[in-house]
């Protein structure tokens, strides 16, 4: 009876990912078929094309991109490809198929890597209490939407997070590290983090990625040449270089969930534009910098502040993203099972006594359904959310060890 009981939760987990494939599957195929337009999916889908074409080293030609989504009959919005170069030969299998097709496999690549962090969780060994399932469930769903609806890539850097973190765990830092640049096709939330690390002196786990981005770097200048890596860099410039917002998604960086977003916000107008880069930076290394201060349990996995050391490096680097949307804020899924499975362990002194991590999280999810309904919502509450998140996982960790069990 109890290896059944302990079977269970694994036989729910595979039949609720077979009936979630079936249905998503179901349904993105009608999506795909009547609403291909203003997805994410087109720029990875106009990569995999040009390289299939022969013409890596157009790979950041605009005029290129364009022609390609019109050939292929994308409507809508242009959405150009600004990642990485080493990244783009992952969607050139995806181009041999049409587009709606393509995007179905990405769909199930995003179903699977869905099953790989559910196996992860799995094995942390970490249990949450039964109510507290619901609000990880929520999460979990809403993350997964949302990288389905628009065929993001950014569910594919929990299970980096996760692997970095049993990594930490087990004292190799400098895996740690190789793992985390594996992650460099989002270099915007992967060099925050590890810039935190770097403030700590974690010097194995800095090499480890250094490494790793060395690699990206040479299979970069193998895709497109050290001419294309140049046009990939002023690509970049000119990305983050919009003072509103992105010049490649045509959107306010005040809706950004994220330090940027909240800053130009409030101070939009007010700070003319060649200060607000400035302003931004000052800022995101404050933030980096107060979050380095928290991270004193990295040479002892099994101190209870462990996890929650880890969340609140996660969570800084998202908040210090220059660039990032509600969408791609995927690692919450991490964050947010180490923060209830902590509350989990907390012993029961009544709902509000313990379960304030829970009920940031709820709020979370509250602000962004909230904002979906508000369309003209120019900021991003979600960011302040995150934020309060921060400020309690640092008093979580400065708390006194004690005060786990009398709190």
């Amino acid at each position: 009876m109890n290896s059944l009981r302990r079977l269970l939760p694994r036989i729910l987990v595979v039949v609720l990912l077979a009936a979630g494939f079936t249905l998503l599957f179901f349904q993105l195929d009608l999506m795909t078929k009547q609403h291909s337009e203003g997805l994410d999916f087109e720029a990875f889908y106009t990569a995999g094309r040009i390289l299939n074409r022969g013409e890596p080293n157009r790979l950041y030609d605009v005029s290129l991109q364009q022609e390609i989504q019109r050939e292929v009959g994308i409507a809508g919005p242009f959405m150009a490809y600004y990642h990485p170069p080493f990244e783009a030969p992952l969607f050139s299998p995806f181009a041999l198929f049409s587009y709606a097709h393509a995007f179905l496999l990405w769909a199930a690549v995003n179903l699977a890597v869905l099953g790989l962090i559910i196996f992860l969780l799995i094995a942390t060994g970490y249990q949450l209490s039964s109510g507290l399932h619901f609000v990880w469930a929520a999460i979990c769903l809403f993350f997964m939407l949302a990288t389905l609806a628009l065929g993001q890539d950014t569910l594919l850097l929990v299970p980096i997070f996760m692997l970095a973190y049993f990594a930490l765990k087990r004292r190799r830092e400098f895996i740690a590290g190789l793992v985390l640049g594996i992650g460099l096709f989002r270099l915007e939330v992967l060099l925050p983090f590890v810039f935190i690390f770097l403030l700590r002196r974690r010097w194995k786990l800095v090499a480890g990625f250094s490494v790793m981005g060395t690699i990206a770097l040479v299979l970069s200048t193998a895709v497109v040449g050290t001419p294309g890596l140049a046009i990939y860099f002023k690509t970049l410039v000119s990305v983050g270089g919009a003072a509103g917002g992105s010049l490649a998604d045509r959107t306010s960086a005040a809706m950004m969930p994220s330090l940027r977003g909240v800053m130009v916000a409030l101070f939009g107008g007010v700070i003319p534009d060649r200060f607000m880069f400035p302003a931004v930076l000052l800022a995101t290394v404050f933030l980096l910098g107060w979050t380095a201060r928290y991270l004193r349990h990295l040479d002892n996995p099994t101190d209870r502040s462990f996890d929650l050391e880890f969340s609140l490096a996660v969570v800084a680097a998202l908040l210090a993203s220059y660039h990032v949307f509600v969408s791609e804020l995927a690692p919450l899924i991490l964050v947010g099972f180490l923060v209830l499975a902590y509350e989990s362990r907390k012993p029961d002194h009544g709902v509000l006594a313990n379960r304030q991590g829970t009920a940031l999280f709820s709020l979370f999810l509250c602000v962004v359904v909230g904002a979906a309904m508000v369309h003209s919502l120019d900021f991003s509450v979600e960011a302040v959310v995150l934020l309060g998140l921060m400020v309690w996982l640092s008093r979580e960790i400065a708390a006194p060890e004690d005060s786990f069990g009398s709190s």
